[in-house]
């Protein structure tokens, strides 16, 4: 969630993201019952949409534009590289 916020800085593309990305969570985990060899949790599910809650909340901090940063940064330095 936490990449996804710094692509969709708007709140309802962020909520739309959290839906979708809690909702692939939650099919996953019914997906892996009907396997047989896997696990199914109700935990799992809980701990995804817990993950999604922290990345939300920690892309609203300063820390909210690191992949930027370090993107941007990367690719200076790639460009100074390059000849």
């Amino acid at each position: 969630m936490l990449w996804f916020s710094q692509v969709y800085r708007k709140f309802s593309a962020r909520l739309l993201m959290a839906i979708l990305i809690v909702s692939i969570g939650v099919l996953i985990e019914y997906l892996q019952r009907e396997t047989g060899y896997r696990n199914f949790d109700y935990a799992d599910m809980v701990a995804n949409g817990f993950g999604v809650l922290v990345g939300w909340a920690w892309a609203r901090t300063g820390l909210g534009r690191i992949f930027a940063f370090l993107e941007f940064h990367s690719s200076k330095k790639y460009k100074r590289t390059e000849h």
